[in-house]
């Protein structure tokens, strides 16, 4: 279905376009210095497990 919808829009592209324009997962993802110095195990998530996690209004009760 994907395919159907889409044939029309693609493009051929080099490998170097290609290459110019891929991101990584490190090209999106920053440590933040925060995170560098309190590192990342398990024991740095307790406080998160012990005070959860902000409820997020519905929709509906937006402004």
């Amino acid at each position: 279905q994907v395919n159907y919808r889409f044939a029309d829009w693609y493009y051929v592209i080099s490998e170097d376009v290609y290459k110019k324009i891929h991101l990584t997962k490190s090209d999106i993802i920053k440590v933040s210095e925060e995170a560098e110095k309190e590192g990342f195990g398990v024991d740095n998530f307790r406080e998160l497990q012990e005070r959860g996690l902000e409820k997020v209004p519905s929709p509906d009760q937006l402004p």
